[in-house]
């Protein structure tokens, strides 16, 4: 498994290369292509077709969601585009025992959609976790993950249990 650390700093690379953490504008400024489709029960996928990068997100799932999709979607981009130049990385085949991909792409995820500072204060200033969450606008268990980097990096945040197949559960259609 490749070290969160690295996995972070790979987040964090690109959120200051493009002076952004919103991951459609990554997105675009990386030349990848984001369409939104009804893609049944996938809530995501990532491939490279003939050079050329694409997300593809569910259409069905709302704007917040979308964002987190977009973001993981970006890690395999950033970390996995060698293995999708040869098969789509889709989250029906990769959510559903959080093998090494997903936990790199939600690692990804979390560090480029929470600074560390903003979650720092957002702790600080609600009562649990999932006020937390909901001031930062993402799920809880983004927050798990990225506590697990915070005390990679050496700092001090309560352990969480991280549920590796959280946007299987959470991003349910109609949910």
């Amino acid at each position: 498994m490749a070290d969160i650390l690295a996995i972070a700093g790979a987040a964090a690379g690109a959120a200051e290369l493009h002076r952004s953490r919103d991951p459609f504008f990554i997105a675009d400024a990386e030349g990848v292509r984001v369409c939104f489709y009804d893609l049944g029960s996938l809530n995501g996928m990532y491939t490279v077709i003939g050079g050329v990068s694409f997300i593809a997100i569910s259409s069905v799932i709302g704007e917040s969601e979308a964002r987190l999709v977009c973001a993981h979607e970006l890690g395999h981009h950033f970390l996995h585009k060698s293995l999708a130049e040869s098969t789509a990385l889709a989250d029906s085949a990769l959510f559903s025992g959080g093998g090494r991909l997903e936990y790199e792409a939600n690692a990804f995820a979390a560090e480029l959609l929470v600074a560390d500072d903003a979650l720092c204060d957002a702790v600080k200033m609600c009562p649990d976790i999932a006020s937390a969450a909901a001031e930062l606008d993402v799920h809880p268990e983004i927050l798990a993950v990225k506590g697990e980097i915070l005390r990679s990096k050496g700092l001090n945040f309560n352990p969480l249990e991280i549920k590796v197949d959280f946007l299987r559960k959470q991003l349910q259609k109609g949910n």
